[in-house]
C-alpha cells in the first residue's frame, strides 16, 4: 500500500514538471546557435533571388578578403615594356624652323657712267686731289677705273682696283698712285719737279649697307700700303668674315714678310673682341701687330671703312698709323667669295 502511494506521487510530480517545462518554450523546438566561423544571414536577404549578403554587425568576426588580396588571387595579365629607344623613334619628327633671313635693303641703281659720276679723285690724306686735273675714266673692254692726267701732273706709278659687287654693280676703287708735278722754281728760274705718292679711294654715295643674310659672309682682297720711312708700294692679303648672327666682323691682313694685323673692337683690352657693324655698314676699330716671331701684339693702327654694295658684298676702307717714324698709311678692299655669300 504504501509502494503505491509512493509510485502515484512519484508520477504526479514528473507530470508537474512536464508541463511547466513545456509552457516556459512556448511548444516551439529550440534552434541551434550560428557557429562562430559563419556570418549571420537575414531573412529578407534570403528573399533576394537565393543569395545570402553579410550583415554588417558581423564583419568584425569574418574574415573577408582584402581587395589587394583578391588582386593577387586572380591572375595578372603580363605588361608589355616598350624600350624608351622605340617610344623616341616612334614619336613623329618635328622639323626644326628655319631662320628666315631679313629682307634686304634697298639700293639705289646706278649704270657704270652714273656711278663713275659720282667718283672722285681722292686722297686719303688730303681729300679731293688734283684739281680737275686727274679724272677717273672706265675702259673699253673690262670696265675698269683708269686715271686721265693733265699738265703739270704726270703719272709716274699707279696701282688702281676696281670694285664690283656681287651683281656686277660699279661701287667705287681704291689704290695707289705715284705723280709728279712740275712747277716753277722762281729763284732758279727753272722747272723743278715734284713727287708724291698718294693713296686714293672713293665710293659711290648711298651704296652702304650692311650685309644681309644668315651664317657668315667670307672676304678676299688686299690692302695696298707703305711706311713713312720707306716710302714704296708694298701690298698686304686681306681675308674678312661677317658673322650675320652677331652683326660682327674680323679681319686679318698679313704682310709679305711674316707678320699680321687683325681687327679689334677695344684698344687697351687684351681680349680679341670682334667690332660690331653698325646698321648703316660702317666699320671701325683698331688694328693689332703680330710680328713673326711671335711677341705679344701691339696696337698699330686704325681701320675706317664699311659694307657697301648688294648685300654688303664689298667692304673697302683705309687704314693709318702714326707715330714719330712718321707710321704707315694704306687702303683695303675686299669682296665676298661667291660660294659664301648667303643671299637674302
Amino acid at each position: 500500500m504504501n509502494k503505491k502511494m509512493l509510485l502515484n506521487s512519484t508520477l504526479t510530480l514528473l507530470s508537474i514538471l512536464g508541463l511547466s517545462a513545456c509552457g516556459s518554450g512556448g511548444g516551439k523546438a529550440p534552434e541551434a546557435l550560428p557557429s562562430k566561423h559563419e556570418p549571420h544571414v537575414n531573412d529578407g536577404a534570403k528573399a533576394d533571388n537565393g543569395k545570402a549578403t553579410v550583415s554588417p554587425s558581423s564583419e568584425a568576426s569574418v574574415n573577408v578578403p582584402k581587395a589587394e588580396e583578391k588582386k593577387d588571387n586572380q591572375a595578372q595579365a603580363p605588361k608589355l615594356v616598350v624600350p624608351m629607344a622605340e617610344l623616341e623613334s616612334s614619336k613623329p619628327a618635328l622639323e626644326k624652323p628655319k631662320v628666315a633671313a631679313p629682307e634686304a635693303p634697298t639700293l639705289p641703281k646706278f649704270t657704270d657712267e652714273q656711278a663713275l659720276k659720282q667718283l672722285s679723285f681722292h686722297d686719303v690724306s688730303n681729300g679731293v686731289f688734283g684739281g680737275g686735273l686727274i679724272n677717273l675714266a672706265l675702259s673699253g673692254q673690262d670696265k675698269k677705273i683708269n686715271l686721265q692726267v693733265l699738265e703739270p701732273y704726270y703719272l709716274v706709278n699707279e696701282k688702281v682696283e676696281t670694285l664690283r659687287d656681287q651683281a656686277g654693280n660699279l661701287v667705287g676703287y681704291y689704290g695707289y698712285v705715284r705723280v709728279s708735278e712740275q712747277k716753277e722754281d722762281l729763284l732758279r728760274e727753272e722747272k723743278r719737279t715734284d713727287l708724291r705718292g698718294l693713296y686714293i679711294h672713293d665710293v659711290v654715295d648711298g651704296l652702304q649697307k650692311q650685309p644681309v643674310g644668315v651664317g657668315q659672309i667670307a672676304y678676299k682682297g688686299k690692302m695696298l700700303y707703305e711706311y713713312a720711312e720707306q716710302p714704296n708700294l708694298l701690298e698686304a692679303d686681306v681675308s674678312a668674315i661677317y658673322y650675320a648672327d652677331t652683326k660682327r666682323v674680323s679681319m686679318d691682313i698679313h704682310d709679305r714678310a711674316g707678320g699680321k694685323w687683325d681687327l679689334r673692337k677695344d684698344r687697351w683690352s687684351r681680349k680679341h673682341e670682334l667690332v660690331g657693324v653698325e646698321d648703316t655698314g660702317a666699320v671701325s676699330g683698331y688694328l693689332f701687330f703680330h710680328d713673326k716671331e711671335n711677341n705679344t701684339p701691339k696696337y698699330n693702327g686704325n681701320f675706317t671703312g664699311g659694307f657697301y654694295g648688294e648685300n654688303g658684298s664689298v667692304l673697302t676702307g683705309h687704314a693709318t698709323f702714326e707715330n714719330n717714324k712718321g707710321g704707315w698709311k694704306g687702303v683695303i678692299g675686299a669682296v665676298a667669295e661667291k660660294s659664301n655669300t648667303n643671299k637674302p
